[in-house]
């Protein structure tokens, strides 16, 4: 390969100018007429961690120590496994979610997520519900939202964020809001699903064994109000039945009544707690796209490319000579 001549392909594309000026001209025309109709799109962004310690937990330990009940170490580290969690933000049930959220435009027009993402032509049908069973347009709708709402997790910083993009900056605020909120959501119920199962079933035998001990309590009062008079050794060994029978149900209640509460202190200590750090707001100012760069990039490829198209014979003939 021997030198260019640099001063031949000067003279080249001065020969061309004017051909290459008017390309310039019409991309120029064609690239602004595009920048005019290029849509303009927002981001709101939601910032959150893990709370480290639960001190409601940690008092509850402490009654639960004088009550003689194990309710488990509260100051352990709340690890809810967020990094599993950012196909949760791909699953259906959350694109579904994100489709049926209620927005409001700058317009101000209510409507859902997904009719806005239609350019409100199209409303939303039952049949687009279901996000076991997706309709064709739901599907599409879910597919959209993918794209526009990203998660992200810092392991370092153990610290989530949710990021919406949409070209209302009002409508991006609020569905970014919504998707966090039922994230967390999720979170808490996912983690807490097992405890809460445990203190649903000692809350139903403690109303259980309260009703029978009320029961065997009036049983026991009405007994005695009847024979008060009676000195009787069957009415004496009837009563010290019942009365036995009573203590024992009163018993038993409180026993479980004690359960439901290490419960319901175990619940507290496995619920995560999230603090927001950001919490997702309007933004003020476009994210993208840089329609000046756009413009100017546009221009200098329709330059480089007329160029090097006036100049392709004297290049090869340079390199080739």
């Amino acid at each position: 390969m021997r030198d260019i001549d640099l001063s031949l392909i000067a003279d080249t594309v001065r020969n061309h100018k004017w051909q290459i000026l008017i390309n310039l001209l019409v991309v120029a025309v064609c690239a602004g007429a595009l920048i005019i109709f290029l849509p303009r799109s927002y981001h709101s962004e939601s910032k959150m961690i893990l709370e480290q310690n639960s001190y409601i937990a940690a008092s509850m330990k402490k009654a639960g120590v004088q009550l003689n009940v194990n309710i488990g170490d509260p100051q352990r580290i709340y690890d809810a496994y967020i990094k599993d969690y950012d196909d949760i933000v791909k699953e259906n049930r959350f694109l579904c979610n994100a489709v049926w959220t209620k927005v409001t435009t700058r317009e101000g027009k209510e409507m859902y997520y997904g009719e806005y993402i239609r350019k409100h032509h199209v409303p939303l049908t039952a049949k687009d519900h279901d996000p076991m069973r997706p309709s064709l347009a739901l599907d599409t709708l879910m597919k959209d939202v993918k794209e526009n709402i990203k998660f992200r997790y810092d392991v370092r910083r153990a610290s989530m964020y949710m990021n919406v993009l949409a070209d209302d900056p009002l409508v991006c605020q609020q569905v970014c809001k919504a998707q966090t909120e039922f994230l967390l959501k999720f979170i808490a119920e996912y983690r807490t699903k097992k405890k809460q199962s445990e203190v649903n079933h000692f809350k139903n035998v403690a109303d259980s064994l309260r009703q029978e001990y009320l029961k065997a309590w009036h049983t026991y009062s009405a007994f005695c109000d009847s024979h008060l008079e009676s000195t009787s050794s069957a009415v004496a060994k009837q009563e010290k039945m019942l009365e036995e029978e009573m203590i024992a149900t009163k018993n038993l209640y409180e026993n479980v009544k004690v359960e439901y509460m290490s419960s319901k202190a175990r619940l507290q200590d496995a619920t995560p707690a999230f603090i927001y750090i950001q919490n997702p707001a309007i933004p003020a100012q476009r994210t993208g796209p840089d329609r000046f760069l756009f413009f100017v990039a546009t221009l200098l490829i329709t330059l480089l490319y007329s160029v090097i198209f006036h100049m392709r014979h004297v290049i090869w003939a340079q390199i080739t000579r």
